[in-house]
């Protein structure tokens, strides 16, 4: 599991659980690698800030499944992860083993 801070008010949690035969190790999140999906730029820099109900999107290593699975609707649980934003889970609409979609919570 890896804890990582939105700004100064939501804490993030995400939980991958990863099917046989993925890449040894926990889930690895870039430095950077959380961005908003309408801008394209990281949460750190001015005009990246996530709002609520907005989507985002996470990279780094071992976040989910291969092959990566979509979702017609959200959903809270997808390909074995899911992601905690002040402990409650959040829509995913995306998983991959490099990427998430998710919604912010409002």
């Amino acid at each position: 599991m890896i804890h990582f801070t939105l700004g100064r008010c939501a804490t993030v949690l995400l939980a991958a659980y990863l099917l046989l035969g993925a890449a040894d190790g926990p889930p690895f999140i870039s430095s950077g690698g959380i961005w908003n999906a309408a801008s394209r730029m990281p949460s750190s820099l001015q005009g990246g800030a996530i709002a609520r109900g907005s989507l985002f999107s996470i990279r780094g290593a071992r976040l989910g499944p291969y092959p990566p699975e979509r979702a017609s609707a959200p959903v809270l649980e997808l390909g074995g992860t899911s992601v905690l934003v002040n402990g409650s889970p959040i829509p995913l609409l995306f998983v991959a083993s490099d990427r998430i979609l998710a919604r912010m919570p409002t």
